[in-house]
């Protein structure tokens, strides 16, 4: 695929060029794919760092080769399913897992053999804080129609295929562990936002303008609900259909819910997509707290900066010095043609104290949002109650 401009700075790579990036420098594509594999590297590097005595290796993180995805048989290490193994295809209740969905750790195409309709499946251990955490979100935002509805989920035990002492401690008698299994309508993942930009660059102001409000909209309706996202970003974004006009959220995997009347502070947590990791989550030392809320409007910094950039603000092949650049939040200069109130917005949203960074009604009322404040509203004004 042809880069999106004819001279590329070697510190930024944009984002049409992560497929032709991959035969020669895989450590730069394992960050600009921002997959699960990444995201738990990520973390485990942040990890590494906080009980660090020196200047962290970023060897072992960057480095790393992302473990295979097979069709027939693949290994699970997601930390929610560590200790087994899912052969496919396997058989739950009526639908069939044949494949890992868009390279996700515990995300699945599916089958229901009766019907022959084609499903996603997400697999998580039972019991699993998380699962329960993404249970309440979608109850939240039952009804809104940017959310892809769960169709049914079925719960199934799956034996122990490995010697972890953790995993044997926890699973029943019989070497067997239970796992739910949540099937949701299914979605094409090569028809998201970030596609879209690697296959036609940077966007026009007005493009972007309209994409971007829908996006605003649906955090305003999550905010609002007491949902923060956590993990917002281009991927998550799937067009609903070909005409390319109104975005789902595919995944609620890392949402987080707070009480919207006691604010949204909660644990700082090291979980993050490398691309749209925010500055207080790169301090050393780490806050106790910060406000998730906040983070989600560094995402929306992020994409809108992709939107009309065409690549990510902040990229570096090493993990310490990504870390340095993000904490640092130095955007550089911006386009000449772009306008003063899109400059104003980028920086508003990329500001490195989150304190400073508007809320989301701030955010739709900004000058630059307000243009298109009619012609690209896809949600409710109201969100579903609980």
């Amino acid at each position: 695929m042809a880069p999106i401009f004819s001279a590329l700075s070697p510190r930024r790579i944009p984002l049409s060029t992560v497929s032709a990036v991959h035969s020669n420098n895989q450590h730069a594509t394992n960050y600009q794919r921002a997959r699960p594999y990444t995201r738990q590297m990520f973390a485990h590097f942040l990890a590494k760092l906080d009980g660090a005595t020196g200047k962290p290796s970023s060897t072992s993180v960057v480095h790393s080769k992302s473990p295979p995805v097979a069709a027939a048989a693949s290994p699970l290490r997601a930390s929610a399913l560590a200790g087994c193994v899912l052969t496919l295809p396997l058989r739950v209740g009526p639908y069939e897992l044949l494949q890992p969905w868009a390279d996700e750790v515990d995300w699945f195409e599916a089958r229901n053999v009766e019907t022959g309709a084609k499903a996603l499946c997400k697999v998580r251990r039972t019991g699993d804080a998380r699962g329960m955490q993404v249970a309440q979100a979608e109850s939240r935002l039952a009804g809104l129609d940017f959310v892809n509805p769960l169709i049914e989920s079925r719960r199934q035990s799956l034996p122990v295929t490995c010697d972890s002492a953790v995993v044997l401690a926890t699973a029943a008698a019989s070497q067997e562990v239970q796992f739910d299994f949540h099937f949701y309508p299914f979605l094409n993942y090569q028809h998201c936002l970030h596609t879209h930009i690697q296959a036609k660059g940077r966007l026009p102001e007005e493009e972007a303008r309209r994409l971007f409000r829908q996006i605003c909209d649906i955090v305003r309706c999550s905010h609002e609900a007491g949902v923060a996202m956590r993990d917002l970003k281009m991927r998550r974004l799937v067009w609903k259909s070909d005409s390319n006009r109104g975005f789902l959220f595919s995944m609620l995997d890392n949402c987080t819910v707070f009480d919207v009347d006691k604010g949204d502070g909660a644990a700082c947590e090291n979980q993050a997509t490398p691309s749209y990791v925010s500055p207080e989550m790169c301090r050393r030392p780490r806050p106790s707290s910060l406000s998730l809320c906040k983070v989600d409007i560094w995402c929306l910094g992020i994409i809108l900066f992709a939107l009309v950039m065409g690549r990510y603000p902040f990229y570096d092949p090493d993990t310490q010095r990504l870390l340095q650049k993000v904490a640092a939040a130095r955007l550089g200069p911006l386009r000449p043609e772009f306008s003063p109130e899109l400059q104003a917005m980028l920086h508003a949203l990329l500001h490195v104290d989150p304190m400073l960074r508007p809320d989301i009604h701030s955010v739709l009322q900004h000058p630059w949002l307000r243009v298109a404040a009619t012609e690209s509203r896809l949600v409710p004004d109201t969100p579903a109650s609980e």
